[in-house]
């Protein structure tokens, strides 16, 4: 690193930065990936279940989720 005027800071390309960095949100992006993992299955479900009839709707009941997860989702 080199200093600059003030309290700024240069970080230099190739200094070591992208490593540490992936390190720390590696069980971040796990936990974001499962949960994508189970949404999508969800989804699917709930699609197919919209395409029932009425009929089919009523003998095949889907039942709503207890508990809301917040999640919070950057890229």
């Amino acid at each position: 690193m080199e200093h600059c005027s003030g309290s700024h800071w240069l970080v230099l390309s190739g200094s070591g930065k992208s490593e540490p960095l992936d390190i720390a949100m590696r069980p971040i992006y796990k936990a974001e990936s499962a949960l994508e993992e189970s949404y999508l299955k969800e989804k699917a479900e709930y699609e197919e279940w919209l395409e029932l009839s009425k009929k089919e709707k009523g003998e095949q009941r889907i039942e709503p989720k207890k508990c809301l997860r917040k999640t919070i989702h950057c890229r």
